[in-house]
């Protein structure tokens, strides 16, 4: 196919985004940061500043200020859905491991225990390729393709600020200087969902070199030594025909490992899927989560050769 022609097929492409704001504390047996809308503002912004129809699923402790926040801010369509996580199929599986371990007393974390240990949202997490698969099937917005996204994930941590990345908690989205189209550096703004789709060809994800998987999470499924590496959770997707595939193993797959009594996180389990169904996968390697502008917040030393993390976006923009 000739470039123009290639070109013009991937801006025909339409793309939904899916993602999930909650809010639950480490203190509840179902986990979580804590954190409330306010701090998921800004850098969630510049999701809605790519322009592309997105579903939020959400609970009422969260939609009293995102509906607002939608109607103010949306640049496409979008939908939000209301969604109680304790109707996850897999729920009472997680809350029985979660109750065997002995760190809660009426489904409330031990005072004796950190928060460290709950401050993760396991039926979030998991649930993440089930709504994905959801949107495919009921496709809102008559979508090509569909990308999960982690609500808060463009944030100035691993996004330098010279390229958009916004800090939470900040109020920053209630200045336009600081994102698209004003901030001209700014890599979220309409063509970035675009170069993705132009890369796209199977299930695409990224893929951490380093950071370990569950010894016994690899040893249940048999993929000891044959992962493809950590794969993450804060973007991911593609087409039908690759999610739905993707979603049968992960459903598979986590109830042997629920059944084996071993507690997980999505990354853990997509990391032992590519060993399992390696060829549904497009994998992107990165090497550090840390950005490398020094002028920048949160620069903690990553040099310029690093792979950081946001470069898989940035390179898309800034050629």
């Amino acid at each position: 196919m000739r470039t123009a022609e290639k070109l013009e097929k991937t801006q025909m492409t339409k793309s939904t985004l899916v993602t999930a704001l909650y809010h639950h504390t480490p203190k509840e047996i179902i986990g979580g940061r804590g954190w409330d809308f306010p701090y998921f503002a800004a850098p969630f912004l510049n999701v809605l500043n790519l322009e592309q129809p997105i579903v939020i699923y959400t609970h009422d402790k969260v939609s009293d200020d995102l509906i607002p926040f939608m109607e103010k801010h949306a640049k496409s369509e979008y939908k939000i859905i209301d969604y109680d996580l304790l109707s996850f199929k897999h729920s009472e599986s997680i809350l029985n491991l979660k109750r065997s371990s002995g760190k809660f007393t009426n489904d409330i974390l031990n005072g004796d225990i950190s928060y460290v240990d709950n401050d993760r949202n396991t039926h979030l997490c998991l649930n993440k390729l089930y709504w994905l698969n959801e949107e495919c099937q009921k496709n809102h917005f008559s979508s090509d393709k569909f990308y999960w996204i982690d609500a808060g994930l463009f944030h100035h941590g691993i996004f330098p600020e010279k390229y958009g990345g916004r800090e939470r908690l900040s109020r920053q989205e209630n200045r336009p200087d600081l994102y698209y189209p004003e901030h001209e550096l700014s890599i979220f703004n309409p063509d970035l969902i675009p170069k993705i789709n132009s890369l796209c060809q199977k299930f695409l994800c990224l893929r951490h070199q380093e950071m370990p998987i569950n010894f016994d999470m690899r040893q249940t499924l048999g993929v000891d030594g044959k992962t493809l590496g950590y794969i993450v959770g804060g973007f991911f997707g593609g087409e039908k025909q690759y999610i739905e595939p993707m979603l049968k193993q992960f459903d598979e797959s986590l109830q042997v490992i629920l059944d084996n009594n071993i507690l997980t996180l999505e990354e853990d389990l997509f990391s032992c899927i590519s060993a399992i169904c390696p060829d549904l996968f497009q994998i992107f390697t990165f090497d550090t989560w840390s950005h490398d502008i020094v002028t920048d917040p949160c620069y903690y030393g990553a040099s310029g050769h690093s792979k950081s993390f946001y470069k898989f976006f940035k390179d898309l923009i800034h050629e």
